[in-house]
């Protein structure tokens, strides 16, 4: 029986795995070149191809193999390619081709490729974008303590407190402001509460504090996150320094 094509396109992505741990970056490429050429449908090989490029610093190349995707009536999974061409884009610091590409993401995106569309929303500056994409994504995220702290960190962006309607807004638009920050601080004490690596929790942590801060809560609170963000990650020279601030702003 034939294959499922994107059955084939996986086997390949093993070979170039395996091409890439020995050393071999150039068979790696030829060999994502012949299986996109073989399987130009493949939304699984087109993103791959891009990512390659993208790593290589190739931003020319990969705009080929999107805009050759794009032409392809029967193409298979546009949504990853879609998040691999934003993601070349923003890395080549070409923010305003990103958001271009990212306009084209398709509609009926969720799961796990909605976090990753919110997450390159988020690096394209475009938070309420990205915060209706997170909750695309609904139960993805709690289980998932980046996202969930992206999630985060796009409410504190959202109702910061240096935004205009921060400043001038009406009773709603502070209560509204004030509701972000509430789900914020639930978001950050569950990601505390996940499974994660030391750094993610001290960022966690110092997010944590800021939050309390912006919320009138006693100050003890927001001191106790900050002392806690330093204590576990004490060699992160840039959280050190937002804490830094922090302490000096409130001196």
């Amino acid at each position: 029986m034939p294959a499922h094509p994107e059955y084939v396109a996986i086997t390949a992505l093993r070979d170039v795995a395996q091409l890439e741990a020995v050393g071999d970056k150039d068979g790696a490429l030829q060999r994502l070149q012949q299986t996109c050429e073989a399987q130009p449908s493949s939304g699984t090989v087109a993103a791959k191809l891009i990512e390659t490029y993208s790593r290589r610093g190739d931003l020319s190349a990969a705009r080929t193999v999107y805009s050759g995707f794009l032409k392809r009536p029967d193409r298979r999974l546009p949504g990853r390619v879609t998040a691999a061409m934003a993601n070349a884009c923003i890395e080549a610091n070409q923010l305003d081709e990103a958001k271009q590409v990212l306009d084209t993401m398709p509609q009926m995106v969720a799961g796990e490729e909605a976090i990753e569309a919110a997450i390159l929303e988020r690096r394209a500056g475009r938070e309420d974008r990205a915060h209706s994409l997170f909750q695309k994504a609904a139960d993805a995220v709690l289980q998932d303590p980046r996202a969930l702290h992206e999630f985060a960190q796009t409410k504190m962006r959202l109702s910061h407190p240096s935004r205009p309607h921060a400043r001038r807004g009406n009773d709603y638009e502070r209560a509204a402001r004030r509701l972000l920050l509430r789900e914020a601080k639930d978001m950050l004490q569950r990601v505390i509460q996940l499974d994660a690596g030391p750094q993610r929790h001290a960022w966690a942590w110092y997010d944590l504090g800021r939050v309390c801060r912006w919320l009138g809560e006693p100050a003890e609170n927001s001191r106790q996150a900050f002392d806690t963000a330093r204590e576990l990650a004490p060699q992160d020279d840039e959280l050190l320094g937002l804490l830094e601030r922090q302490q000096s702003a409130h001196r």
